[in-house]
């Protein structure tokens, strides 16, 4: 409903999608963000977008991981441009996993199930939480459940695999309430039915048959942990400011919220549903904060053909020759590139912010070349740029939003939104 209300909000206000455009590079002139460049997916063809400032707003990296909740576009394309630019990545050790995962899949088994009675059973039918958490059992919080699974404490793994079960059947809810006295509101010995599991876990019982063939209410569920959420990120002040040092040093006009930015909130470890922080919070007052920006501030005028590092990095990977495997242009930094494999605490990249070594990104304002508006946007590559948002289209790695005024015909290699 989140989502859906922001979209809402976003036509009522004409602010314009450019859909399927992954955002491929950061530009900084004279120390300041002045735009990005984006891969138009469908046509290939790089697009420049010059701006006053950007805030980075995007899912992280959990695709780093085996197993996973998150989609397969989640690759932390944004943080990996941040990185090429010199900008640091904070708390980036502390990551969080969610115990009940579907088996080799990732697919959140949600909390409510241990709550409804749901027991984690190990390959020999023992239920082991109770050795670990003795007062609250299944119950335990996300990092102490996921610590005692296959691999760790949990004991024999079933079938020697990297899984346990989560048995939600009625038989085991119903046995293992008597055991912990557990009673209802009514005072009476908790009982519960085939049906009752059926009403209260719905979505759950339907993955399970889904995906698993297994049908919960007759079968325990194989679950694992899986990678669930980044507290690290791109470091940010209170404001939504992207910060280069220890000393809160600002980089004008570059802007985070999200997973993707680290306020630093939440610690080592996040805590149910204050994701929400994240993103309603600090990015309603990092969009307030560059609004404002960006009425203070004029254009930074582009380098010629900002593009051009970008395409000639692709156009390296694509013509590479010899046996070493190639690395996606924005996906990781390793010793390779220089001393950036590893990151000290809040530590900037050798190379200096903003020199060289897709995410969503949503700009300030839009404008058409020399009309007075805040964007501008034209085809590195020649083509057709620029184009307003099919409602509902798209779903891809990288967005750029903005808001907009009414377009006018474009001619040529360049074109404006």
């Amino acid at each position: 409903m989140i989502l859906q209300t922001l979209y809402q909000q976003c036509i009522k206000n004409n602010v314009t999608f450019f859909d399927e455009f992954h955002v491929i590079d950061l530009l900084v002139t004279d120390g300041k963000v002045n735009g990005i460049v984006a891969l138009e997916i469908d046509t290939g063809e790089c697009h420049v977008f010059q701006a006053q400032g950007g805030l980075l707003c995007h899912r992280r990296h959990r695709r780093v991981w085996q197993i996973t909740s998150n989609a397969h576009a989640l690759t932390g394309d944004g943080n990996a441009i941040a990185l090429h630019r010199g900008i640091p990545q904070e708390d980036m050790e502390f990551f969080q996993f969610h115990p009940t995962g579907i088996w080799r899949m990732g697919i959140l088994i949600t909390e409510a199930v241990r709550g409804e009675g749901g027991v984690l059973i190990n390959g020999k039918g023992e239920r082991f939480m109770e050795r670990y958490a003795p007062t609250v059992k299944d119950l335990a919080s996300r990092d102490v459940v996921s610590r005692h699974l296959p691999g760790n404490h949990a004991g024999p793994r079933v079938e020697g695999k990297d899984y346990v079960y989560l048995d939600v059947r009625p038989e085991t809810i119903n046995k293992y309430a008597e055991l912990d006295g557990r009673k209802g509101l009514d005072g009476q010995p908790i009982r519960v039915t085939a049906e009752q599991i059926e009403s209260k876990l719905p979505d759950i019982a339907d993955f399970c048959r889904t995906y698993l063939d297994v049908d919960p209410v007759k079968q325990p569920m194989p679950i694992q942990p899986t990678a669930h959420y980044a507290m690290g990120g791109i470091p940010t002040n209170l404001g939504g400011e992207v910060v280069i040092d220890d000393k809160g040093t600002v980089l004008p006009g570059f802007y985070a919220a999200g997973e993707c930015a680290c306020v630093s909130v939440h610690g080592a470890n996040r805590l149910g549903t204050n994701s929400l922080v994240d993103i309603v919070v600090f990015g309603k007052v990092a969009g307030v904060r560059m609004a404002a920006y960006a009425n203070q501030v004029d254009f930074t005028p582009l380098p010629p053909n900002p593009e051009a590092e970008i395409k000639a990095r692709l156009e390296g990977i694509r013509n590479a020759a010899g046996k070493k495997r190639g690395r996606h242009p924005t996906r990781h930094a390793t010793a390779d590139d220089g001393e950036c494999g590893r990151l000290p605490h809040r530590a900037v990249v050798p190379g200096g912010v903003g020199q060289a070594g897709g995410a969503e990104a949503a700009l300030s304002e839009h404008r058409h070349h020399g009309q007075g508006q805040a964007l501008q946007h034209r085809a590195a590559g020649g083509g057709r740029a620029g184009q307003p948002a099919r409602p509902g289209a798209g779903h891809g790695r990288g967005r750029a939003g903005a808001r907009r005024e009414p377009r006018r015909p474009c001619a040529g290699r360049s074109s404006q939104a």
